[in-house]
């Protein structure tokens, strides 16, 4: 660890005592401590001291980040010491942080730079593999430089945000630090964080409204685009979990409509709607989860899950079954379509991290759920079709795998160049050779 990952280490160690120093002060808890900055932070340079060019390394770097040359963040104090055998010679006071503006400055500056290396890391493992999308908002991650962002509105946002009641005192500080780039960042309307405050308590106070963003009872004072552009701030205050389907389902608004795509797999039992046989449909996930009131269902006995696109429109003819495209976090909302339990259940994703962490999430709601062409069998009969995929969105091993699919996993999660195999590289002979071992007459 340098001497500056050092400095970013302590600095981050005092933010929740930090929080409180400006949390009293706003409530009027006590009167604000003047005391708290300037902020020492102590660098131990014991070892470096032995070694002088070392050293010499060390504060050209510290001196290169401070205030002295970036003109915010900490501060070098010098001292101008006489001494016998070298006469005048500048030595190091103290490192400190002289205001809140330059502490959190540091910090925000420092975030910045760990999450571009962050997003670069991750945006080139997504150029590798498949990617999924995300949910809407402003990214925190946005690398941007710290003179970009401004921290005299800081207190504002804490005083709106515990004045709205959102989070517990002992919430604020991790969810501070998590998101210092928007505390920091200038906002032209000076109600901003009121606005996101009284949005996110409305949403807490009225779950399952199932109204558009635009019906809510205070857009005639707060834009709809106002929401849409801050859709991750705004459910990070009503929540501390991630948005699962997405901001409009997790807070039970009506928002763009999230479609589920089927086929039936035999002529004998075709899909009808009147008196037509349709190959496929697509309609509404509320409409989905409805669907055996339909009387679609009639005469389906299995239900296979998909992920690609080109492997459910080429899946083979299968007695009684029918197969659902779900791609991606897509799968997601297979969740709340109870009626999947009634039904024999097989998931065919890809032989990737990511699609075993899907099965093994979708197997807590569907405790029956099988596995479909995800093993070490098809695994070794593409072998050479294997490339690298992007490396799993969980970091420990999915808890709801059987042993064999434990151990394709595993040799997966090992292989880093070599991690994914790609259901479309999986012929429709050896789908129909699995078909038939798995229901024998089909």
């Amino acid at each position: 660890m340098t001497a500056l990952d050092e400095i970013k280490r302590l600095a981050q160690k005092e933010f929740p005592l930090f929080i409180k120093y400006i949390s009293d002060g706003l409530t009027g808890a006590l009167v604000q401590n003047t005391h708290f900055f300037p902020m020492p932070v102590r660098v131990n340079f014991a070892k470096e001291a032995e070694n002088p060019e070392e050293k010499a390394q060390i504060l050209s770097e510290l001196y290169e980040n401070s205030k002295n040359v970036c003109g915010s963040g900490y501060t070098l104090e010098i001292e101008l010491v006489s001494t016998r055998s070298k006469g005048n010679r500048k030595v190091l006071k103290r490192i400190c942080f002289l205001t809140e503006d330059d502490y959190l400055a540091f910090l925000i500056k420092s975030n910045s730079a760990e999450n571009a290396t962050a997003s670069s890391a991750e945006g080139a493992s997504a150029g590798a593999g498949s990617t999924t999308g995300t949910s809407s908002g402003r990214d925190a991650s946005s690398g941007k430089d710290a003179s970009e962002y401004e921290t005299e509105g800081f207190n504002e946002a804490i005083f709106a945000i515990i004045e709205s009641g959102l989070l517990l005192p002992e919430e604020l500080p991790a969810w501070a630090f998590k998101h210092l780039e928007e505390l920091g960042r200038y906002h032209e309307d000076e109600h901003f964080w009121q606005n996101i405050c009284k949005v996110a308590r409305w949403l807490k106070s009225n779950k399952n409204c199932n109204l558009y963003i635009r019906e809510l009872p205070f857009i005639n004072s707060i834009p709809p685009k106002f929401i849409e552009d801050n859709k991750n701030l705004i459910h990070s205050l009503v929540t501390q979990k991630a948005i699962k389907i997405s901001f409009e389902a997790d807070h039970g608004l009506l928002g763009k409509q999230t479609t589920a795509r089927f086929r039936s797999l035999c002529k004998e039992v075709p899909l009808m709607l009147g008196q037509m046989e349709l190959k496929e449909l697509t309609v509404p996930i509320e409409d989905f989860c409805n669907l055996p009131k339909s009387g679609i269902l009639q005469g389906i006995e299995n239900v296979f899950i998909v992920e690609t696109e080109m492997v459910y429109l080429t899946f083979p003819e299968c007695k009684k079954s029918l197969c659902i495209l779900a791609q991606g976090y897509n799968a997601n909302v297979l969740k709340l379509c109870d009626w999947l339990k009634e039904f024999p259940l097989y998931y065919f994703g890809n032989c990737s991290e990511n699609s075993f962490s899907m099965l093994s999430s979708l197997r807590g709601y569907f405790e029956h759920l099988k596995s479909f062409c995800m093993d070490m069998a098809t695994i070794n009969a593409y072998k050479d079709c294997l490339q690298k995929g992007d490396n799993s969105f969980v970091q420990t091993i999915p808890p709801n795998l059987d042993y064999a699919e434990n151990q394709a996993y595993l040799f997966l999660h090992d292989s880093e160049e070599k991690n994914c195999l790609s259901q479309d590289n999986i012929s429709i002979e050896y789908i129909q050779k699995a078909l038939a071992q798995l229901f024998h007459d089909c």
